[in-house]
């Protein structure tokens, strides 16, 4: 019976993870290191408003503050290979919107399972947007993915910020 109870609760899954890490030539740099961690610290609590999503912050041995988790609702057992593909694709989306107002974040980066693709517009990233960008780059991408599949989301910090041209 207590089972039966527990299989009705929806499971969060990991939507998307979101690195924050400074540019290679800044990355000794004590000063990048302290905008990173402050950026970290603005895109968690942005994402924690985020509403269907849930987020969260683990440790991952690494020069960045961490990695923040996207975790959303995620129906395993009947759900289209569209329909997967977007939810991830939507988590990105949101995670490249919050990135996009951090102005200390110079360059994002999205990879799913392994296949990157440089955002070039985030203030214009869309679910469709980014999955003509996949498919452009990684033809038959939406065929590869399964609820296993990891979505990145990696924002490069600079204590420069973005050039004033973008």
């Amino acid at each position: 019976m207590f089972d039966n109870q527990s299989m009705n609760i929806p499971q969060q899954t990991v939507l998307a993870e979101i690195t924050l890490t400074p540019f290679d030539e800044e990355d000794g740099d004590f000063e990048t290191l302290s905008i990173v961690e402050d950026v970290t610290a603005d895109v968690l609590i942005e994402t924690g408003t985020m509403q269907g999503y849930t987020s969260k912050i683990v440790g991952d041995n690494s020069r960045s503050a961490g990695i923040i988790l996207l975790l959303g609702e995620l129906a395993h057992q009947a759900i289209a290979q569209k329909d997967l593909i977007i939810a991830f694709l939507q988590a990105g989306t949101a995670a490249i919107g919050v990135l996009a107002k951090q102005r200390k974040v110079s360059k994002i980066e999205m990879s799913l399972n392994g296949d990157r693709i440089s955002i070039e517009n985030p203030d214009k990233a869309t679910v469709q947007s980014l999955l003509a960008l996949f498919e452009d780059k990684h033809p038959g991408i939406a065929s590869k993915v399964t609820p296993t599949s990891k979505l990145q989301v990696n924002g490069k910090v600079s204590k420069k910020g973005r050039s004033s041209n973008e």
